[in-house]
């Protein structure tokens, strides 16, 4: 009995170093790139740029049926059986994707790799394709995935986007980051791709945003839409209202083209300017606005 008990616990302990040395390798393995567009209570939105795949396709109905036949062949292309017998590293996740009648399987390849980079499979089943850019709702999950859990996963998927009033389109994917071995730290998704029309809907929406404070106004009095210059109006005779001096569609402001010499400008002074003024020799502390030069000795109001 001591034996038995003394080689469990060995057992337990390699067993948790085993899992533990997993984690940490696997933080080091490379993951598919994406970005977190939003995050809501129950799912992700993200938008994942273009990726090299290489997949198998099959019949499959069933996660674990489509696991065994694809994860084995592409599992011997990346590590060697290939055309130049070319390890090519793992990566996360393996993408499964099951159809009403055709499955896949697929390996996200190093993102240092094109595809005139990746060597010929020795398995004629598996072909090589290069992602479309899209944005997805992704809902993620713990433990051991099965059929069972991975459906569970994607009703609740499917009723919290209709919640949002988000559409979707395609089957949902299931994104598996972890080998068959590891125990401890499971990550799991699933996603389905996203209409382009729920981000334009939004941010349409964002822009028609009320501002506290800020009342709407209709856009046909925005008087930098106008381009029409108002008359003044007669402080005398209040019952008159502005009405626009320019032509329709005029613009509010001269063109310097059509107008460069200021004089319609109102400057103090500007009614003694004369010829001295136009070549610059005026003596402008002599013009009766003035202090009266560097004494001040000449005020209107000493004169009397």
């Amino acid at each position: 009995m001591k034996i038995f008990l003394t080689t469990t616990i060995a057992f337990t302990g390699l067993l948790t170093f085993f899992q533990i040395y997993n984690i940490m390798a696997k933080s080091k393995t490379e993951t598919q790139g994406y970005s977190v567009i939003k995050v809501e209570k129950l799912f992700e939105i993200r938008f994942y740029p273009a990726a090299n795949l290489a997949k198998i396709t099959s019949t499959s109905k069933s996660y674990r049926d489509l696991g065994y036949s694809g994860f084995g062949k592409l599992a011997k292309y990346i590590f060697g059986g290939n055309s130049e017998n070319k390890k090519i590293a793992m990566t996360s996740p393996v993408h499964m994707d099951i159809g009403d009648s055709i499955s896949t399987m697929a390996f996200v390849m190093p993102a240092h790799l094109t595809i005139n980079d990746l060597p010929k499979p020795n398995n004629a089943e598996i072909t090589f394709e290069t992602s479309n850019p899209e944005y997805v709702a992704a809902i993620k999950f713990g433990g051991f995935a099965n059929t069972a859990t991975i459906e569970k996963q994607k009703l609740i998927l499917k009723n919290a986007l209709g919640q949002k009033g988000l559409t979707y389109f395609g089957n949902f994917r299931y994104l598996g980051y972890n080998p068959p071995y590891q125990i401890f730290g499971r990550r799991n998704e699933v996603i389905v791709s996203l209409n382009d029309a729920n981000f334009s809907t939004e941010k349409k929406a964002t822009n028609n945003e009320n501002l506290e404070g800020y009342p709407p106004y209709p856009a046909s009095e925005d008087i930098y839409s106008q381009l029409k210059e108002e008359k003044d109006l007669d402080p005398e005779d209040i019952t008159k209202k502005k009405a626009p001096n320019e032509k329709e569609g005029g613009r509010n402001e001269k063109n310097f083209k059509n107008h460069m010499s200021g004089d319609d400008l109102d400057i103090p002074g500007s009614d003694l300017d004369d010829h001295e003024e136009q070549i610059g020799n005026e003596d402008e502390e002599n013009n009766n606005y003035s202090l009266g030069g560097d004494d001040h000795n000449d005020l209107e109001e000493n004169k009397n």
